[in-house]
């Protein structure tokens, strides 16, 4: 579907006339925009497209039965009315808007468009004589065609239009076709391999396609060289969900901990680990600088057992027990930054009557004169992320490799486990939880989309899920290609999987869950950002839409 321009006229520098007016002055178009998204509007608030004349004279030149048109076999579709007089070295502007107000200075409309897929524009002496014409131009939104500034006889584009003043800003050759995809979207039943490509033909084809995955493009683009990897995904909440894998009770308890912050099954050796030599372990990164439970259990209150990152950049380890006393050791970290987002790895470990705590490796505290006792945690679980109170605070970032033993590692076994890995097999080994390799932690599945006051519930486990590939086509001197999009499933079922149409829609993650400006979320608005209206509220998307047999629908920005 075609966006059309449409024409008003505004004489933005208003019009003084003068005692020196040509009737046969020289006039050109100057500037034109096809489709005005946010670059200027008219006296009704309207974004309409417009034209721009310049008279390069020394005399104002009166315009009154002058002819503009988008039909060449119609060269007065609409002329200009008496009064209306374009300055010696100025600049006229007329509007596109259709709304024909000849008379309604000083914005005046013409009664026809053009289309932003380009269409013809002339500009008629009252005698019949052609002026000025320009041939078919498709324009992108916002973007304007003009003439340059060092050579009014080579025609450019802008990316920044100047309506209604000479064309400053930087001129570009021209604007480049997108690229081409291997595949189209949709459904897959084995993964491949998605080449790009540039047009064969035109300014595109000396271009380089730059790309982005599952992202809204725009900068950070990755050059495209070698195929890109299309496989089956799946996505995992970064808190939520733990998977037994076995290998209880005649050996240690392996879990995959496909996210954080939730419940996972405790078996009979951790929940004693108190009563002896100990060893609490993960691997862990996060930008949070706030408190942050790598794990833990804390029952009832009275008996605890808690790994933690602690504020100002402290680490810590908290053992309780009623018939024992409490031990809260809270230490610094030292030069290390512990909330850079990168990989780093917390040890806490009792041997006899001391406690010490290891960060990457290296002893960061130690406390004595507090031995085993008989006592068991409570609840029958452990939690990865956060512990068992209600409200606790819950780890923001990623964890790996946590695990519990019934034995003090040895300082050489601790830093052998500091990259992942290492030394001491299993032996002591209780339990352990990993991320699958496979799983993808995505963040925005805990986004809550409603009101504070409601509750919340994350996805019941793994969801699957697709790809999406922006790509565009760049060239030094020239205005980069529209982006082209596609969202690719890969799974054995192929089409199949789903029964019903699918709808992919790729958005800015902001534009959806920003609480300043998502639209899906309660957000910052009194009554929630999804119940606002108007343009402000409005977002780009791409949308793909897929029938319930995975034939493509329609897409469509």
């Amino acid at each position: 579907m075609g966006c059309y321009l449409k024409f008003d006229v505004w004489l933005l520098l208003g019009c003084l006339i003068s005692s020196t007016t040509a009737i046969g002055g020289e006039v050109r178009i100057h500037e034109i925009l096809a489709s005005n998204g946010a670059t200027l509007s008219d006296e009704d608030g309207d974004f309409e497209d417009w034209i721009e004349l310049h008279n390069p004279g020394p005399a104002s030149v009166d315009l009154a039965g002058w002819g503009i048109s988008d039909d060449p076999s119609s060269p007065f579709k609409w002329t200009f009315p008496e009064g209306i007089q374009v300055g010696a070295g100025e600049y006229l502007l007329v509007w596109a808007s259709g709304k024909d107000r000849p008379q309604a200075l000083p914005w005046a409309h013409t009664n026809f468009r053009l289309s932003s897929a380009g269409e013809p524009l002339s500009l008629t002496r009252p005698d019949g004589t052609l002026e000025d014409s320009v041939p078919p131009v498709a324009l992108p939104r916002d973007v304007s065609y003009g003439r340059s500034i060092e050579d009014e006889s080579v025609w450019v584009y802008f990316d920044e239009p100047t309506p209604g003043s000479a064309n400053t800003t930087t001129a570009w050759l021209g604007v480049l076709d997108p690229p081409g995809f291997s595949h189209g979207g949709g459904f897959h039943e084995e993964p491949f391999g998605l080449a790009l490509s540039v047009p064969e033909t035109g300014p595109s084809a000396d271009g380089a396609v730059v790309y982005w995955i599952d992202h809204m493009g725009g900068g950070g683009g990755m050059v495209y060289d070698d195929p890109i990897p299309i496989e089956a995904r799946t996505m995992v909440p970064s808190s939520g969900f733990l998977e037994d894998t076995g290998g209880h009770p005649d050996g240690p308890f392996h879990g995959t901990a496909l996210g954080l912050g939730y419940r996972v099954p405790m078996p009979g050796p951790v929940a004693v680990l108190p009563e002896g030599d100990f060893t609490l372990e993960a691997r862990f990164r996060t930008t949070n600088t706030g408190r942050n439970i790598l794990m833990g259990n804390f029952g009832d209150g009275s008996n605890a057992l808690n790994l933690e990152l602690h504020t100002d950049n402290r680490v810590r380890v908290y053992v309780q027990h009623s018939g024992v006393g409490t031990l809260d050791m809270n230490r610094p970290a030292g030069a290390v930054n512990t909330r850079d987002g990168e990989w780093h790895h917390l040890a806490a470990v009792r041997s006899g009557a001391q406690v010490r705590l290891y960060l990457n490796g290296t002893e960061v505290g130690t406390a004595g004169n507090f031995p085993g006792t008989a006592y068991t945690l409570d609840g029958g679980a452990y939690y990865i992320g956060r512990d068992s109170r209600s409200g606790s605070t819950e780890f923001n970032g990623e964890i790996e490799d946590a695990r519990l033993w019934n034995r003090a590692l040895s300082e050489a076994e601790i830093a052998s486990h500091v990259g992942g890995g290492g030394q001491g097999g299993s032996a002591g080994l209780v339990a352990e939880y990993s991320y699958p390799e496979e799983a993808e932690p995505v963040y925005l599945s805990e986004i809550k989309t409603n009101a504070p006051s409601q509750g919340w519930r994350l996805p019941d486990g793994p969801q699957f899920m697709g790809t999406v590939v922006r790509a565009r086509v760049e060239r030094d001197g020239y205005l980069p290609s529209p982006v082209a999009t596609r969202t690719f499933w890969v799974d054995p079922e192929g089409a199949s999987r789903y029964s019903l149409p699918v709808l992919s829609m790729a958005i800015d993650p902001d534009d959806f869950f920003s609480d300043d400006r998502g639209i899906y979320v309660f957000g910052n608005s009194s009554n929630g950002n999804y119940n606002q209206r108007g343009d402000e509220w409005e977002r780009p998307v791409h949308i793909e839409y897929y029938h319930d047999d995975g034939s493509p629908g329609f897409a469509q920005n």
